[in-house]
């Protein structure tokens, strides 16, 4: 069950829903087929810094914390897959210096950023549960309920606030 009502501010259901009738050559699916976020600090590895920085320019104003990247790649995955109208996303560069959820760079080995870690336990913990629907909760908080096959997950965020709970 999806609740159509539930999708991020300027992604509107109704520009999904027209897609089908605007484009009749196109299926009524959304595949995302490249998702990702440039990472602070990684210089020209960047996707939005590209193969040159001068060594005096400031980090691009686009670039997150790994920790944020995480919180984003959560919080970007739920909002597709709650919204009903995305069939699959890719994950572009899994691997890779400026912008991957594991990093490259180390000698000999991989490691595996916080998004990473982020996104092994949301996958354990609603990999197989059904989205059911969208919480009423005051603004700027985000309360979606899951059920897997024995229990009832809650996922709870806020945008630039505190919240101490329902």
């Amino acid at each position: 069950m999806h609740d159509a009502g539930f999708c991020h501010r300027g992604l509107g259901n109704q520009n999904m829903e027209l897609t089908p009738r605007v484009m009749p050559q196109c299926d009524d699916r959304v595949v995302i087929s490249e998702v990702n976020w440039p990472l602070v600090r990684t210089g020209t590895w960047s996707p939005v810094t590209a193969t040159y920085k001068h060594p005096n320019a400031p980090e691009n104003p686009l670039s997150v914390s790994e920790f944020e990247y995480g919180v984003f790649v959560l919080r970007y995955l739920v909002i597709v897959i709650c919204s009903g109208f995305v069939e699959q996303v890719y994950w572009w560069r899994i691997v890779a210096d400026g912008f991957g959820l594991v990093d490259e760079r180390i000698e000999g080995e991989w490691r595996k950023r916080d998004g990473f870690r982020m996104l092994q336990v949301f996958l354990e913990q609603l990999g197989s549960a059904t989205f059911v629907e969208k919480l009423e909760t005051e603004e700027e908080v985000y309360t979606l309920r899951f059920e897997g096959e024995d229990d009832q997950i809650i996922m709870l965020w806020c945008n630039g606030r505190s919240f101490a709970g329902p």
